[in-house]
């Protein structure tokens, strides 16, 4: 039953006080009393929260070992025997040093690994016969918004500006349909809008979610947008926590609404 309730608030609103109320409601119809008036909505509540704590732990349990066999297969074990301790002088000496270089490497990091083994899984990742190794999309979602906490103030003044007199609906010089029609078919095109603001910051502290996803549809990076529209610095951020995590060789083909990109070298 936990699994069946677990699989239903993945498609419906999460609302365990309505469930129980309605599962009361049934065994009620067939004669099973409860004892006690709420018992079932508390306890039904603690043990959905348990449920959850044991699947994250049996996930974790499973990705760590999952970790552990895809290190041992894929690095080489180092020979503590052959390798010379440093003493604290010479690690003092290093720390006031510049920063070594990042290690480069040859193949998709574990994190993007474990998050579509398909894309970025196994040998074959690269495919010198394409134009591209890896194809990634971009995308906002501002249904995702957090609204912030609005304090009015009483002083301020609730009238109304004076409305302001409508300009007669005029034609462009040899164009017969006239100008209102024009601005209705140029406002469908809302992708292309620069412009258009799609959730103001005045009443959200997050305006939306920006994801990076893979061609299977599987999210590698989230990225909370505090502005009023689409900034291409959300979608810069995201392409270069990528490019952290793929070889420098690595060519990604980028699909980002109505821009798209043949192929960006990591470099």
């Amino acid at each position: 039953m936990l699994e069946f309730v677990n699989e239903l608030f993945v498609n419906a609103a999460p609302n365990t006080t309505a469930w129980c109320e309605t599962l009361e409601s049934f065994l009620g119809n067939w004669r099973y009393k409860l004892a006690a008036r709420d018992s079932l909505c508390c306890r039904f509540g603690n043990a959905m929260q348990w449920y959850a704590t044991l699947i994250d732990c049996k996930n974790l349990r499973i990705q760590d070992y999952l970790d552990q066999v895809r290190l041992s297969l894929t690095q080489p074990s180092d020979d503590n025997e052959d390798v010379e301790m440093e003493s604290a002088d010479d690690f003092e000496n290093q720390s006031h040093s510049a920063s070594p270089e990042p290690k480069q490497l040859e193949r998709p990091s574990e994190y993007l690994r474990a998050r579509c083994p398909l894309c970025f899984g196994g040998e074959d990742w690269s495919k010198p016969e394409e134009k591209v190794d890896i194809i990634a999309c971009l995308d906002v979602c501002f249904k995702q918004k957090c609204c912030k906490a609005q304090v009015k103030d009483p002083k301020k003044s609730t009238r109304k500006a004076p409305a302001k007199p409508e300009s007669p609906d005029l034609c462009e010089p040899g164009i017969k349909v006239p100008n209102s029609i024009l601005n209705l078919c140029g406002d469908s095109f809302k992708a292309a809008d620069d412009k258009r603001v799609k959730a103001s910051t005045q009443y959200f502290s997050d305006t939306g979610l920006m994801a990076l996803l893979c061609r299977h549809d599987h999210v590698l990076w989230l990225a909370n947008m505090t502005s009023a529209g689409e900034k291409q610095h959300y979608a810069l951020v995201l392409l270069d926590r990528l490019f952290d995590h793929l070889p420098s060789t690595a060519r990604v083909g980028i699909l980002y609404i109505i821009l798209v990109v043949n192929f960006i070298t990591a470099a």
